[in-house]
């Protein structure tokens, strides 16, 4: 029972989470959204919606361990994992690209993520303040940006609309999926972490934060095999700021995020490491191999590995 809850909350996350983006994107095309803000902005908070969606349902039900465990989690899947899944499509290439401010703001948001956990071992809820800031600054910047950039095809995979009850019918139904996808997945999360006899925080290091990342996992596959390198790194690195600053922010204001022994110890440093490691391919301008993609991913399952055996 608790894993046809688990399933059934993640099938109605990943419903939601696309009906969402769906709605976003028709929004976005109906106002005249410039494509740029459209790519980081909507497409990065769009794949982050299960994360929010689950982590705020976690605080209410005053489950922290999980709600920490889901968000350094998901920020580990989507280096190790999903960039790792892009580069064995296609390898992806960061050279020209212009992504000064994005590393920048992922460099300073981890930073600001891991020095609340290490010195107060916890994420309070002017911590979270402090980073809702932060991604407030980055989205200003990249709206500027935006709006300097000439403009660019706007083709895109969903059909266009003007109607704006089809965009509000859109936006509704997705968030009432995301809500009782978030409420069926931390339900059976609870249930299946009693029965294995494994911590809260484990699970949503783990199950929860692999579930939630399917949406990202998905849009970087597609991205890779359609060789567009812009959105896999996009995608990747827009999730990871939603998901230190909005995410983390938000849950820290409803409940006082706590580190475990075993976050400080292990899972904090390695999703420093694998923030540095972005950090330097997209400072150096170094290509992405298929050989570094398996190594990403071997590394990921080595990682999921250690928090049951």
């Amino acid at each position: 029972m608790n894993l046809l809850l688990f399933c059934l909350g993640l099938a109605l996350l990943l419903l939601g989470g696309d009906i969402v983006v769906r709605g976003a994107t028709r929004l976005s095309h109906r106002l005249k959204v410039s494509p740029l803000f459209v790519g980081i902005i909507i497409v990065g908070f769009g794949t982050s919606l299960p994360e929010i969606a689950v982590n705020i349902d976690a605080a209410l039900r005053e489950l922290p361990g999980l709600a920490i465990g889901n968000v350094i989690g998901s920020n580990i899947a989507n280096i190790m994992l999903i960039l790792g899944t892009a580069a064995v499509i296609c390898p992806v290439t960061v050279q020209g690209l212009k992504v000064g401010p994005d590393y920048t703001a992922l460099i300073i948001t981890t930073i600001m993520f891991a020095g609340f956990g290490l010195i107060f071992g916890f994420i309070l809820w002017w911590h979270g303040v402090l980073l809702l800031a932060t991604i407030a600054g980055y989205i200003t910047l990249t709206l500027r940006q935006a709006k300097s950039d000439t403009k660019s095809n706007q083709d895109d995979i969903w059909p266009r609309t003007n109607s704006f009850a089809v965009i509000f019918i859109l936006l509704t139904i997705g968030f009432l999926a995301l809500i009782g996808g978030a409420e069926f997945l931390v339900r059976g999360a609870i249930g299946l972490s009693i029965i294995l006899g494994i911590s809260e925080e484990t699970i949503g290091l783990t199950a929860v934060a692999f579930g939630t990342s399917l949406p990202e996992i998905a849009i970087t596959s597609i991205a890779a095999w359609r060789r567009n390198t812009q959105l896999c790194l996009g995608n990747v690195i827009g999730s990871n700021l939603f998901n230190i600053t909005v995410i983390t922010g938000i849950t820290a204001l409803i409940i006082p995020l706590p580190f475990s022994p075993e976050i400080l110890d292990f899972d904090l440093w390695v999703l420093i490491l694998t923030s540095i490691y972005i950090s330097v391919v997209l400072i150096v301008g170094k290509r992405i191999k298929r050989v570094s993609g398996i190594i990403l991913i071997t590394l990921y399952l080595i990682y999921i590995s250690t928090h049951f055996f």
